[in-house]
C-alpha cells in the first residue's frame, strides 16, 4: 500500500504522476521539501536509496518515525 493511500496532503495528487516518472532503472531519488515524508516512501518502494530533505524538523522527525529505509536529512537543499 502506497504511503500516500494512508494520507493525504495536497501535494500526494501528484504522487502518482511523479512515481510513473521514475525510470525502472533509477537506482536513487531525492525528495526535495519532503515534508512528512509520505513521497519519500512511495519513492523508496520503487528505487533502493531515497533521501528526504526539509528545513522543518518537526516534519522531519514525523517522517522518521515511519521508516528507516529512508535516508532524513535535515537542511536546506540549496546550501
Amino acid at each position: 500500500m502506497e504511503a500516500s493511500s494512508r494520507r493525504w496532503n495536497h501535494n500526494v495528487h501528484y504522487h502518482r504522476l511523479i512515481l510513473d516518472a521514475v525510470s525502472v532503472s533509477a537506482p536513487s531519488g531525492l525528495d526535495v521539501g519532503c515534508g512528512n515524508g509520505l513521497l519519500s516512501l512511495d519513492m523508496r518502494r520503487a528505487m533502493p536509496e531515497v533521501t528526504g530533505i526539509d528545513l522543518d524538523s518537526a516534519v522531519l522527525d514525523e517522517a522518521r518515525q515511519q521508516s528507516d529505509e529512508v535516508t532524513w536529512v535535515l537542511g536546506d537543499a540549496m546550501t
